[in-house]
């Protein structure tokens, strides 16, 4: 028998309760302390800030050099190009953020790139880069006609549909029907304050189930995620120890941090918490991945040593992290076959 997996609390809001969909977890049936296996690989690799994995390649997000992206084999984790030439010319690139989302068509490997200074979403294919030794870029979607104001993330649902979050005022989440232009907002579970600004503290980052297109969003500063089906709809929302109303908290509210990243595949959704305050010197050495079912179920705790960053292959069920602010063995490797969720 399972024993007690999360707590759904009865909480009032101004004479209401929460509404049902809305769970309060404390505790996870199991936590696991690992410290994962250092990959050497990457320490060369100036300025890394993310990694990322498609079927036959890591994808490298750095600050510090002319790209925006290096691209490494899998099989031997050797660098083969640099991807997204930093600048604003023809083929350049202002501010690319790519969001895990890729695809296999007639043995190429296609990944989508959002580059937020243009509101550009752009489909690379990475063979074709390689061989080229550019970023050959397929097509081009231009989204400025749709908001004049700036996206933070993008996922292709399908042909004809675009999930994204607005980057400003309360990040609204939404679809956008690339057939009739439309645009449908998600409405959101807890609405922000009109004033002050709510933009410091209700971004999010998200992550997509590559299967059935859900989509799971969690807040940098609120212990909260989201679960979106593809119909736009908030299924489930989980709250972690305590519900933190967004009306009543100030800008000074931005400096708590809750999740530093989100990752998935077609089974769970793997998140990063960081609990701190941005305030406050303290140096940490340990965060937690907390572990969900994509019906929202908490499944397992798994505390490794401090990271910055969380990755998820979903082939291999490899687990990576990064942090960047070491000097060598910067990224990690957490295999998953030996973890049987399913049985916890």
């Amino acid at each position: 028998m399972k024993y007690l997996i999360y707590i759904s609390t009865i909480l009032f809001l101004s004479c209401q309760s929460l509404p049902p969909q809305v769970h309060i977890i404390s505790k996870f049936p199991r936590t696991l302390n690992v410290e994962g296996e250092p990959i050497t690989s990457f320490d060369k690799e100036l300025g890394i800030m993310s990694l990322h994995v498609t079927d036959n390649y890591f994808l490298c997000g750095s600050h510090r050099t002319d790209h925006h992206f290096s691209v490494y084999s899998k099989n031997n984790i050797s660098k083969i190009t640099d991807l997204c030439k930093k600048g604003r010319g023809p083929g350049e690139f202002i501010a690319p953020a790519y969001f895990s989302q890729y695809k296999l068509e007639n043995g190429e490997t296609k990944i989508w790139i959002l580059d937020r200074g243009n509101s550009m979403f752009h489909l690379i294919n990475i063979e074709k880069s390689i061989h080229e030794k550019k970023t050959y870029i397929e097509t081009t979607l231009s989204l400025a006609d749709y908001n004049r104001q700036s996206f933070r993330e993008l996922f292709q649902l399908n042909d004809s549909t675009i999930f994204g979050t607005e980057d400003f005022k309360e990040c609204k989440h939404f679809y956008i029907n690339l057939r009739d232009s439309g645009i449908k907002y998600i409405n959101p579970m807890f609405k922000f304050a009109d004033d002050p600004d709510p933009f410091p503290i209700a971004q999010t980052i998200s992550t997509i189930n590559p299967k059935n297109r859900y989509i799971a969003s969690a807040y940098f500063n609120f212990p909260q995620i989201d679960l979106i089906n593809n119909t736009g709809n908030i299924y489930k929302t989980i709250l972690y120890n305590e519900y933190i109303n967004p009306r009543h908290v100030t800008p000074l509210h931005a400096n708590e941090e809750y999740y530093s990243t989100i990752s998935s595949d077609s089974d769970y959704i793997y998140a990063l918490y960081n609990r701190g305050n941005s305030l406050v010197d303290e140096i940490k050495t340990t965060s937690s991945i907390f572990v969900f079912s994509w019906d929202g179920v908490p499944v397992c705790e798994i505390k490794i040593p401090y990271a910055t960053y969380l990755c998820v292959d979903p082939i291999e069920h490899i687990l990576y992290s990064i942090d960047i602010n070491k000097e060598d063995h910067i990224v990690s490797k957490l295999s998953l076959h030996e973890y049987n969720f399913s049985n916890l």
